[in-house]
Formats: structure tokens, sequence, C-alpha cells
């Protein structure tokens, strides 16, 4: 297995969402998932989008916007998908 493979798999058990995962569950949700940063300000998805894939934020905090006006702040482990 690559670094980057077991680094994806140790991130993604440290986030509760993944908590009761056991490693080869982990592996087969590694083998799909993908790995993404992004910097202060950067817009991640935007509102009535479809997109097909969930996003899990792993570390820091993101912004939550509708309608132009800050709704709420996200964290570690929260998670956005399907229809933002």
């Amino acid at each position: 297995m690559s670094h980057h493979r077991d680094h994806k798999l140790d991130a993604m058990a440290a986030l509760p969402l993944f908590a009761g995962c056991a490693r080869h569950e982990l592996v087969a949700l590694g083998r799909e998932a993908e790995m993404s940063w992004a910097s202060p300000g950067d817009h991640l998805v935007t509102e009535g989008v479809r997109v097909h894939h969930w996003t899990v934020l792993a570390h820091g905090t993101a912004s939550a916007v509708r309608d132009g006006h800050p709704t709420g702040l996200l964290g570690a482990g929260d998670r956005w998908g399907g229809r933002s």
C-alpha cells in the first residue's frame, strides 16, 4: 500500500464518521475516496448545484453561506453532498 493511501486511510479513520469502520472497510472506501486541499477563502461548493459525491471536512473550518449570508461554521467531521 502506498504512503499516500496510508495517509488517506489514517485521515479517514480519525473522523467520527468512519470511527466504527474496520480497516478492510476503510480500504474499500479509500479506493473510491479522493483527498483534496483548500486554502482559506477557496470556494468549495455552490448552493443548489447537484454533485455526485460527498465531501467530509477533515481539518480546519469552512463557512456555510446561503443566499450570500453566513449561516454557520463547519468543522472537522462535518459533511455535505448530493444537493448542496
